[in-house]
């Protein structure tokens, strides 16, 4: 209690109750140009809905697929992959600062990281000795989807237990990730 009453009696909020109504128009442009992610924020909870959230989700998706395709590829390691996921998971961190979307988090990293083993299943198993950084980021980004799992309600695991077991399924048949679960929580299978 006493940190609220300390922030409602904080000298600088009474300065800006005492601006006129320009001045705090001003201020919030101000405010909005240095920080273009406070908008779309601020947009998504004032004048989106759950169909604007899926069409949100739904276009990482395409760029998920556009980005980790084999049709585009100038790169053939391991570590050029992992790069090319990091830019993926830039968005995906973007959107859930945005929306919140724990849902569509897990969703999205699931779909990141399977695509990646299933586009790159061969490139990845010729050059094993060049994938330290790879499974590094793998296996850290797996472990995040499970703490994710473990605090959401168990009906909604239904909904990811397929796709969850498809990554399992790839760590452990790929010999650097296999070779490196030990130090991750990273169960053996999804219920």
């Amino acid at each position: 209690m006493a940190k609220k009453e300390a922030k409602a009696t904080d000298p600088r909020f009474e300065v800006l109750r005492m601006l006129t109504v320009e001045q705090k128009d001003k201020l919030l442009l101000k405010l909005f140009r240095k920080d273009p992610l406070l908008v779309e924020k601020l947009a998504f909870e004032f004048f989106e809905d759950k169909s604007d959230l899926k069409q949100r989700v739904d276009a990482i998706k395409v760029k998920i697929n556009r980005q980790i395709t084999q049709s585009y590829v100038t790169w053939d390691t391991p570590g050029e992959l992992m790069m090319e996921m990091r830019s993926v998971s830039g968005q995906i961190n973007e959107h859930v600062k945005i929306t919140k979307d724990k849902y569509g988090e897990i969703e999205l990293n699931l779909l990141m990281l399977n695509t990646a083993f299933e586009r790159f299943w061969k490139m990845l198993n010729d050059k094993p000795s060049r994938a330290e950084t790879f499974t590094q980021y793998v296996l850290k980004r797996t472990e995040t989807v499970f703490k994710l799992l473990s605090k959401m309600h168990e009906d909604n695991h239904l909904d990811f237990k397929e796709d969850v077991n498809k990554l399992l399924n790839f760590i452990h048949n790929y010999p650097p990730t296999k070779n490196n679960m030990r130090s991750f929580d990273i169960p053996k299978d999804f219920g």
